[in-house]
């Protein structure tokens, strides 16, 4: 990847990026602004999308509605009298949004009509006029195209200025501006130049192009202190003392501080030595330990219980940054399978010294607990590397046998819609919905999204828990492949069960210790269920983030104007999982959830901070190397965190009675944790 300068907006070739908020004029060197000034006369076309740039030009042409058939006869009109045209096709970019994930005919059609405006506009240009085709952004290999970065795009050029050849290599968009100033005439040494570009050009090339970019300084490649990123740091770690107070705040980030310096070395040697499995095995003792020490010191299983609570949000603080083995995602059944172990523990122990309690009884609690532990385990069971999900075992069943896919979902949204709705005979029309979710028509889909949005704010009752169930297993059947809702409503049922068993094992303990140890237990369920609940939603990949199915909803470009609703789609989609968890957690918990969601905003608060710290240690060693995939995952791991704390925060506040809790005990914990 070639050096990206310190004056971003430098890449940009055309500064096009509309919806990235870079085409306001004053953003950098352009070639609309620079072929204008060397005295050729200029023009645009197009659909109002690139109206910031009208007066840098000598003619503005903006299509009106009518004209989408028109548009290589009024190019080729325009073409004729100016020497520089910059005609932005958008239709295909529209179809791409509403079409390209269908393979459907649309989209071809859409392919068809950009090559045909193409071949019209090539065979009809005035003579001597050279073309050049590309895109107005590149796309990473994730599919973002985010501002500034300096990635490929499509380019086909044809000019006498230029030998008639293919690169094989992927093209960075930089290169577009070299490419564009050596068919017009018009350089500019703020280009980024590599030295290979040069041998792109003919004969016919003086050397005043031949030179652009020889001046550059090139990257020294060494390390050098990162003060920006060191001053945010420094704000984030005050902070990050306030969430759990300032001992945990400071270990936490001198830890973080300490693993990210000396990352570069950890990585050599693990790789070298093979010692990363053995981190996963290892991230296991400190709940375990935890759990197992509290309960030889006490001979009290609710006390181990309370240990491994203790130490599984101790684990959730030391755990590095990014999805790599040592990050969160790898080691979460270390982080609640302890938990709920110790859980089922104390309500087997509680239900066995009950009078009452009979053979039967001790089976059917046996079993459920059996099974939470199970669930435990399967959900929190993914491989992956340091930057995304690459399977996840438990559905290797249906790699084979996909007709059982839809039946292992039927059965799932059955034990979703009763874990929120109390009465056993409304559970059937939770498979109902996970049968009828893919087949909703784009308008209903838009109606069962707003649906779910007023519902959730309405007074808690049987009819809300009911129809909040009903629409969001409906949804995930409509925005999801089969595989990932799946996913979601496995994650889902695991989580339910895992709080069922917290419950009863609450209520065989004194109040005191009941709402410590729910608030500590819950706090932990939730940020696993946020977590993978969002690896089902997004993959963790913050960017390509799946929008289309809101993008349906508004015809044309709507989409464009009313943005705002296809956001706050997709932010409800990512976060489905997430919201059914918490519905569960309020049905069995009550307001506990309330302290229990506080802590886990905390939690997230200064696993943010950490992943910041960790990130920036990392980058004073490693310099310019630090910028590749890892960091980046690193980086959007740290995003993931806030924003999950943010719907936490929201959660702590929603519907938020008396707590059941002594606030007094409640600050105590979170010293402590």
């Amino acid at each position: 990847v070639s050096r990206v300068p310190a004056d971003r907006p430098e890449v940009s070739l055309f500064a096009v990026l509309e919806n990235l908020q870079v085409t306001r004029p004053g953003v950098g060197d352009n070639i609309m602004a620079d072929a204008k000034r060397a005295g050729m006369s200029t023009a645009l076309l197009s659909w109002g999308d690139l109206r910031g740039w009208s007066k840098l030009v000598d003619t503005d042409h903006r299509f009106k509605k009518g004209q989408r058939d028109e548009e290589a006869e009024i190019g080729l009109r325009v073409a004729a009298e100016h020497d520089l045209v910059f005609h932005h096709w958008i239709w295909h970019d529209i179809a791409s949004h509403h079409h390209a994930k269908k393979k459907g005919p649309k989209y071809a059609e859409s392919l068809q009509r950009t090559d045909d405006l193409i071949a019209t506009i090539a065979a009809g240009l005035p003579p001597g006029m050279d073309l050049i085709v590309t895109g107005d952004h590149g796309h990473a290999s994730d599919g973002r195209h985010v501002q500034g970065m300096d990635v490929p795009t499509v380019l086909v050029a044809r000019s006498s200025n230029l030998k008639p050849m293919a690169v094989d290599e992927r093209i960075p968009i930089t290169a577009v501006r070299f490419i564009i100033g050596a068919i017009t005439g018009v350089g500019s040494h703020a280009s980024q130049v590599r030295p290979e570009w040069r041998g792109w050009l003919s004969d016919s090339v003086g050397p005043e192009l031949r030179s652009l970019g020889s001046g550059q300084d090139a990257s020294d490649g060494q390390s050098k202190l990162p003060w920006g990123p060191l001053a945010v740091v420094a704000a984030l770690v005050l902070v990050g003392s306030w969430a759990l107070g300032w001992k945990v705040g400071l270990a936490m980030a001198a830890w973080m501080a300490v693993a990210g310096f000396f990352f570069p070395a950890w990585l050599e040697f693990s790789h070298v030595r093979g010692f990363r499995k053995p981190i996963m095995v290892i991230a296991w003792s400190v709940p375990v330990l935890a759990g197992l020490t509290a309960l030889f010191r006490t001979r009290s299983l609710a006390s181990g219980w309370l240990g491994a609570a203790y130490g599984s949000v101790a684990l959730s603080l030391v755990l590095w940054p990014g999805l790599f083995v040592t990050g969160v995602l790898r080691n979460s059944d270390g982080l609640l399978v302890p938990i709920v172990v110790m859980a089922g523990l104390v309500a087997l122990n509680g239900q066995r010294n009950r009078d009452e309690s009979t053979a039967w009884s001790m089976w059917g609690l046996g079993a459920l607990c059996v099974g939470a532990v199970a669930l435990a385990i399967v959900i929190t069971d993914f491989n992956t590397n340091h930057f995304r999900i690459r399977r996840f075992p438990a559905l290797w069943a249906f790699k084979e046998y996909g007709e059982l896919k839809i039946v292992a979902s039927v059965a799932l949204g059955v034990a979703v819609h009763r874990l929120l709705d109390s009465d056993v005979r409304w559970a059937p029309v939770g498979g109902l919905a996970v049968v009828l979710g893919p087949h909703m028509p784009t308008a209903m889909a838009a109606v069962s999204v707003l649906g779910f949005s007023i519902v959730w704010w309405l007074r808690p009752s049987a009819w809300r828990s009911r129809a909040l169930s009903v629409l969001a297993i409906a949804i995930t059947g409509h925005t999801l492949s089969s595989k990932r809702q799946l996913g979601v409503l496995l994650t889902v049922v695991g989580v339910g069960f895992a709080i069922h068993v917290i419950r009863m094992a609450a209520d065989r303990l004194p109040e005191a210790m009941a709402g410590r140890v729910i608030r500590l237990s819950a706090a932990v369920v939730l940020l696993i269920a946020g977590f993978i609940g969002l690896a089902w939603t997004t993959k963790l990949q913050v960017s390509g983030v799946d929008f289309t199915f809101a993008v349906d909803w508004l015809p044309g470009r709507l989409h464009k104007d009313l943005w705002w609703v296809v956001a706050a789609a997709t932010v409800l989609n990512c976060f489905l999982p997430l919201l059914l968890a918490i519905e569960i957690a309020w049905e069995r918990l009550g307001s506990a959830v309330s302290a229990a969601a506080d802590l886990a905003a905390r939690i997230c608060m200064l696993r943010f901070v950490g992943t910041t710290v960790f990130a920036t240690a990392w980058m004073i060693p490693m310099g310019d190397a630090a910028a590749s995939a890892r960091l980046r995952s690193f980086l959007q791991d740290g995003f993931i965190w806030l924003i999950l704390g943010g719907v936490m925060v929201g959660v702590s506040f929603l519907r938020r009675p008396t707590p059941t809790v002594d606030p007094n005990a409640v600050s105590a914990d979170a010293q402590s944790a």
